[in-house]
C-alpha cells in the first residue's frame, strides 16, 4: 500500500500516543502493557506497606497506578464495540 508514494508498513500492532493498537483494531496489547504495568507498581506498594503511611500509599498509587489507568481509557474501554 502506498501513499503519496510512500509505502506504508504492514504491522502487527503499532504505539499511537502511548495506545497500543493491534492490526484487528483490538486494543489488547494494550490493556495487557497496562496490566503488565500496573501488576508492577502493585508489587513495589506492596513492599512499602509496612514502611509509609497509609496517606503515603495512596498519593503513590493516584501518581503511579490512576494514569495508567485513566489515560486512553475512553478510547480503549470502548474498544468492544468495534468488531
Amino acid at each position: 500500500l502506498y501513499i503519496n508514494s510512500h509505502k506504508i508498513q504492514n504491522v502487527d500492532h503499532t504505539n499511537f500516543l502511548g495506545i497500543i493498537i493491534d492490526k484487528h483494531l483490538s486494543f489488547k496489547p494494550h490493556i495487557n502493557k497496562v496490566n503488565t504495568k500496573i501488576s508492577q507498581i502493585t508489587g513495589i506498594l506492596n513492599r512499602l506497606k509496612h514502611q509509609f503511611p497509609q496517606h503515603i500509599l495512596l498519593t503513590i498509587y493516584q501518581s503511579l497506578i490512576i494514569p495508567h489507568i485513566t489515560y486512553g481509557a475512553l478510547t480503549w474501554s470502548k474498544s468492544h464495540h468495534i468488531h
